[in-house]
């Protein structure tokens, strides 16, 4: 759901589960330090849509507006080797990768 990002725009790939604590524990840093910095978020996960449903419908905190569900063979997963949550990778104007976090040890980072 969502429109795609512009291009030219920088962005944030955010792989995460309805069920991963830590990523629900990040969302709070994650859209803030996007709002301060300008950066659109794509929230990438491999839940099935009734239970994204129910997600979405007990969460009442900001989300990131771009969520995209991936099924098997998960070929974004496989791209950005995304198989431990949450994982953030930034994404340059241009394209390339500009800083890729895991987990939420660096929350400063964001």
């Amino acid at each position: 759901r969502g429109a795609p990002v512009p291009a030219g725009e920088r962005y944030v790939i955010f792989f995460w589960g309805t069920w991963c604590k830590p990523c629900k524990a990040a969302l709070p840093t994650l859209m803030a330090r996007s709002a301060e910095r300008g950066l659109a978020i794509v929230a990438v996960s491999r839940d099935k849509p009734p239970g994204l449903d129910a997600f979405f419908a007990g969460w009442s905190a900001p989300f990131p507006d771009r969520v995209a569900i991936e099924s098997a063979p998960y070929p974004v997963h496989r791209t950005y080797e995304a198989w431990t949550l949450p994982r953030f990778v930034y994404v340059g104007g241009d394209g390339t990768i500009e800083r890729v976090v895991y987990g939420t040890r660096d929350l400063d980072a964001l």
